[in-house]
């Protein structure tokens, strides 16, 4: 047996029990006990019903999965007509620029703010901004300068600071940083250290 519409092929239908659904609901209310010579079919028809109900929930997950491909492929043809990606990457990048400038200012503003925001935190805008779509993505990696025009590193740097700084600084190609060190203490992070004093332009 198959769906009509998309050529998914279901399994046949249940045969029926022996034992009909009403017996069962007098044996459940008392209204009828339960023979000795029902057990035996009533357990090979709990066995099967079993089985049934397996195949069904491999169906439904087959099914389950299909539905996601289907919709992956169509928000991804229906995301080319999106008036975002009209937009020349100059534009883009002007965009993207100002959203990060903003969120600089935000702190620049705030001395709370400033004190917990860094270029290696990953909730920031440029990195929020690199996961979008894969248009957003190769626009900000063709754009070294959005990466390189403000560096903000403080101490202590996270576990996995030195991983993300390499990312940041692949990302700012050939271009030379403007860069704020916040250090208030000796840091061990001698590599961290030594990767950001290759590339300054601007050290604050």
């Amino acid at each position: 047996m198959s769906c009509r519409n998309c050529g998914f092929v279901l399994e046949s239908q249940p045969q029926n029990t022996n034992i009909s659904d009403s017996l069962i609901s007098q044996i459940l209310r008392g209204q009828r006990p339960l023979l000795d010579s029902d057990h035996a079919l009533l357990n090979a028809e709990i066995v099967e019903l079993e089985q049934l109900q397996s195949r069904y929930a491999a169906q439904l997950e087959e099914i389950r999965l299909r539905q996601c491909a289907v919709l992956k492929a169509l928000e991804c043809r229906k995301s080319i007509y999106a008036p975002i990606r009209r937009l020349p990457r100059d534009i883009l990048i002007e965009i993207f620029d100002s959203i990060c400038e903003s969120w600089w200012q935000e702190a620049d503003d705030n001395w709370r703010l400033r004190q917990r925001r860094d270029s290696l935190d990953i909730s920031g805008p440029i990195w929020l901004l690199d996961r979008v779509c894969g248009l957003w993505k190769d626009t900000l990696h063709i754009s070294s300068a959005s990466w390189a025009r403000k560096l903000v590193v403080r101490a202590p740097f996270s576990t996995y600071g030195l991983e993300i700084l390499r990312t940041y600084l692949e990302h700012t190609g050939e271009h030379l940083l403007n860069l704020h060190v916040d250090c208030t203490v000796a840091t061990r992070d001698k590599e961290i250290m030594s990767l950001l004093v290759r590339s300054w332009k601007n050290l604050s």
